[in-house]
């Protein structure tokens, strides 16, 4: 074994903090209380974020038929959902789209299914009017596979070992991680977001969006997100976006499925508003990316 818990916690100590402009709009939008003008203090101190957040509204994707030309109005069109998907396409993008050879993710694979479980995560919040507000959600489904970002080079080693492992012994391949290497990428990611100073919803995400029944908390909003990430999580990989061997493994808990009621045609039908979701969200940052 040539992995090392301390070279691991040294190279999360190395990964840069999320801008404070991040970190102060994900508490924020955390509260159901929170107001536009909140949103907006929060980021009017951000110059390119601004500048960004103005050139995305003023897009052809969006095509308004006038200029946005103040945050105000920018912030009150997207509205907390899509405002906090633009903040994280300027911040870490470049984190999630590169290749996890680990993993067996290509370049911006990892980008791709973190936002569909975002999305996801998102809608079945909105469709069963869950409490916590839809920014949170997204959030936690977004960062949920933080640690692979870390993880990804110590693996790269171990790949196919993990990989014979699962496949022989039929088990998930963040247990057979955990088995070769002594830890997952769900235990780095709870470091990531515990360095980054996440609300707490977030951290055990990180942290059981695989299991989430482990989650062994009091407090039930928390062990509401896990598990509405957990499910969309799941559902995003039987769909088979951004997934790469690693996601052959993994199953849904279907006493989620029971407990929050959803029936196999409103999964079908979340299926397809993903898709759609997604494309939308590639074609925006692909013209951005592209100078259009």
């Amino acid at each position: 074994m040539t992995v090392e818990i301390v070279d691991i916690v040294e190279s999360v100590e190395q990964l840069p903090v999320l801008p404070g402009t991040t970190l102060r709009l994900i508490n924020i939008l955390s509260d159901v209380n929170t107001s536009i003008d909140q949103v907006v203090d929060a980021i009017r101190h951000d110059q390119n974020l601004t500048a960004q957040v103005l050139k995305l509204c003023n897009s052809a994707y969006f095509g308004l038929s006038r200029q946005i030309v103040s945050l105000q109005d920018a912030v009150t069109y997207l509205g907390a959902t899509q405002l906090l998907q633009l903040v994280f396409s300027v911040h870490c993008k470049s984190t999630f789209s590169k290749n996890q050879e680990g993993y067996g993710l290509l370049a911006g694979m990892l980008w791709k299914h973190s936002n569909a479980v975002a999305i996801a995560s998102e809608k079945i919040a909105n469709h069963k009017n869950l409490k916590p507000t839809s920014g949170l959600l997204f959030t936690a489904g977004l960062l949920h596979d933080i640690g692979k970002v870390i993880l990804d080079q110590a693996l790269s080693e171990h790949y196919q070992q993990v990989l014979e492992l699962a496949e022989t012994e039929q088990i998930r391949f963040d247990e057979a991680e955990k088995i070769v290497l002594g830890f997952s990428h769900e235990d780095i990611g709870q470091m990531i977001a515990n360095k980054w100073q996440l609300p707490e919803e977030i951290v055990a995400t990180t942290k059981y969006h695989h299991e989430s029944e482990n989650y062994k908390g009091n407090d039930d909003q928390v062990a509401l997100v896990v598990e509405v990430v957990h499910i969309a999580d799941s559902l995003v990989m039987m769909l088979g976006i951004g997934i790469g061997t690693d996601g052959l493994r993994y199953r849904i808990n279907e006493n989620l499925i029971n407990k929050y009621e959803l029936k196999k045609d409103y999964i079908d039908r979340l299926g397809v508003e993903v898709l759609a979701s997604l494309e939308k969200i590639e074609k925006l940052y692909g013209d951005q990316n592209s100078g259009s």
